[in-house]
């Protein structure tokens, strides 16, 4: 029943945060209810995750499932954890220069409400119900005060789009052969499928997922967008938001698929394979946008194209595929520093 109460709660925070989100307490009772949240979460216990019963939802034929995952339950803690404590940041000062503080706090907990949905996704229908949420209220958060983070938005709207179609077209294409959107007749299916087949799905949820993570070249997006979004929002959605491709990755192709599996894949007339590319798309994500940081004479750029590179260098240790480079790929996901939020 945790990961009921959990999605009940984080819901519940939304309507929450549109009653009192105008009060100059707000921020606090933000800190009450996403430390509830995270109470909740490690009430599943970090060990016994993989087991906690799953919440359903029957949609015509077919069953849309949640179910945390040791991975998802590593990711949602650390989410929830920030929103905490950009929701304490909101307090004092900060508060007192906003007139209404209603509209960030009420997007942020959309923003978790949507992440946990995402994380806790058990089939590719419950997963790309919370891919799109968090697309979506990622959009709001940029957009709530206007302005040039707006126009960053858009832009970041139409390449969230196009990735969110490519993974449509890969979830139909699983469906086909499957008959199902359960991950795991997909995995059990997928080493026996056409190798033009694995290469089109493989393609299709590599770039869609990459959009989110703005690996290169789908990263024009996110350095104007984070760098503009005003006040606190600017910190979760940096340190959080872009991360939710590398849990979609991790989930649907580079844990059950495997390593060995991408190295099968040889591009002709070349000497690379699948892995090879995803590394030299790491590699480069993560030298070329650290190099345009350090030329950047605004705090918040710098930190925006520095996150980007962090991108590249999670992407990379789940590409090599070793017990030390996953483990380092998510440590660096885990220490990634927020932007700081600049008063305007």
């Amino acid at each position: 029943m945790n990961l009921q109460n959990l999605f009940l709660v984080a819901f519940a925070t939304i309507g929450f945060m549109g009653w009192i989100g105008h009060h100059r307490a707000a921020g606090w009772f933000g800190v009450i209810a996403y430390a509830l949240q995270l109470g909740l979460l490690l009430s599943l216990q970090p060990l016994d995750v993989s087991g906690s019963a799953p919440f359903s939802i029957q949609f015509l034929e077919h069953t849309i499932a949640w179910k945390m995952s040791g991975i998802g339950w590593f990711f949602a803690c650390i989410t929830v954890g920030i929103a905490l404590f950009c929701s304490w940041f909101t307090v004092g000062e900060y508060a007192d220069r906003q007139h209404n503080m209603k509209l960030q706090q009420v997007i942020l907990a959309l923003n978790v409400f949507s992440m946990l949905i995402l994380l806790a996704s058990d089939d590719f229908l419950s997963l790309f119900i919370g891919w799109e949420l968090v697309s979506w209220a990622s959009f709001l958060i940029m957009t709530q005060r206007g302005g040039r983070a707006a126009d960053a938005a858009f832009r970041y709207l139409m390449y969230a789009m196009g990735g969110a179609m490519a993974i449509l077209a890969g979830i139909v294409i699983i469906y086909l052969h499957t008959h199902s959107f359960a991950f795991a007749d997909f995995w059990q299916i997928f080493p026996t499928l056409p190798q033009a087949t694995v290469w089109t799905v493989v393609v299709l949820f590599i770039s869609g997922f990459a959009v989110k993570m703005a690996i290169m070249p789908f990263h024009l997006w996110q350095a104007d967008a984070y760098a503009e979004t005003p006040g606190a929002s600017a910190a979760f959605i940096s340190a959080i938001s872009a991360s939710m491709g590398l849990f979609a990755l991790a989930v649907v192709l580079l844990q059950p698929v495997g390593i060995a599996q991408l190295v099968s894949l040889h591009i002709p007339f070349t000497f690379l394979n699948m892995q090879d590319v995803l590394l030299w798309l790491a590699v480069l994500t993560a030298i070329i946008p650290t190099f345009i940081a350090l030329q950047q004479s605004d705090a918040r750029l710098l930190l925006a194209w520095h996150g980007i590179g962090q991108g590249g260098l999670m992407l990379l240790g789940l590409a090599l595929g070793t017990q030390i480079s996953v483990a380092g790929g998510y440590c660096t996901y885990s220490t990634m520093r927020p932007i700081k939020p600049r008063f305007s």
